[in-house]
């Protein structure tokens, strides 16, 4: 299997995956990592792997393998993030989502009596 499918997959093995894209002036748009789809065991000219990619308002997005020309050397250094470069320039970040807290019923109960 090639490199670049190889340290995008581990990397989502490790958890949930976001895909941030700088859309410039502040601007980004994420989606997150829904499905991987391995490359094909047909060989050379078959499909190339797949990164379907979910984003809001039920959008969706693939990545195939062939437009990524560079993934950062070893894979992700500490496990929260993975640069990717599109054969066409565009940098994307491989993240981890933000992690919200959960509130319980009962803490929700709690806020509202005290106000």
């Amino acid at each position: 299997m090639a490199e670049s499918y190889m340290a995008i997959a581990a990397f989502v093995q490790q958890g949930p995956a976001m895909l941030k894209i700088d859309l410039g002036q502040g601007a980004e748009a994420s989606f997150m990592v829904a499905e991987v789809s391995p490359p094909s065991p047909l060989g050379p000219g078959r499909p190339f792997s797949s990164f379907a990619l979910t984003g809001p308002l039920g959008s969706s997005l693939y990545l195939d393998e062939e437009q990524i020309s560079y993934v950062q050397p070893e894979g992700p250094q500490d496990g929260t993030y993975l640069h990717i470069t599109l054969d066409n320039g565009t940098s994307l970040v491989l993240t981890r989502p933000a992690q919200v807290p959960q509130a319980s019923p009962r803490d929700l109960l709690y806020d509202s009596q005290s106000t």
